[in-house]
């Protein structure tokens, strides 16, 4: 009977473990008529999974398709000011399984966001911007493409309760 339960409890503590790190792991999504709504952290792609995610902004995403257009904005504390960062992208594809979007703002890069549906996998990915007369000497810094992966906030959220009272009493 020990073993049977050791063996129990075991099996449960590795399928609650499962699930925590599996929501841990999707972003937040919200899909409403014309809109793709998604919330999270950008996770480099290179760094090692099982990471410290508390150190990374807050993104959130709404992408609107008869408009032709994604935003971003991003949150973040930095020396103990907050900052918010926002970025537009013009739509390039939009189907039922994707949509794909880009920036080419007046920066060193050109920036894109990736978004499987299916999968709910959203990667956002700045490589360098070609050589030419529109880049300068500071933008030799950037040799390659950076991907990053939207994943979740990394915290159980308490449920709030509702400020309105119920009519079930």
């Amino acid at each position: 009977m020990g073993r049977t339960s050791c063996l129990v409890f075991s099996v449960l503590l590795l399928i609650c473990g499962a699930r925590y790190v599996c929501a841990q792991d999707q972003p937040e999504v919200r899909v409403e008529k014309g809109a793709y709504i998604v919330k999270g952290k950008w996770n480099p792609t290179d760094s090692k999974t099982g990471g410290d995610f508390a150190h990374l902004p807050v993104v959130e995403i709404h992408c609107f398709k008869a408009q032709s257009y994604c935003m971003q904005a991003i949150a973040s504390v930095q020396g103990g000011k907050p900052g918010l960062a926002v970025q537009y992208y013009r739509v390039t594809h939009w189907d039922k399984m994707s949509i794909l979007a880009v920036n080419y703002d007046f920066s060193c890069t050109n920036n894109a966001l990736k978004i499987d549906m299916k999968e709910n996998l959203i990667l956002a990915v700045d490589s360098p911007r070609k050589k030419g007369k529109a880049t300068s000497e500071g933008c030799s810094q950037l040799g390659h493409a950076i991907t990053y992966k939207l994943i979740g906030e990394g915290e159980e959220k308490p449920e709030l309760p509702s400020p309105f009272p119920s009519s079930a009493q």
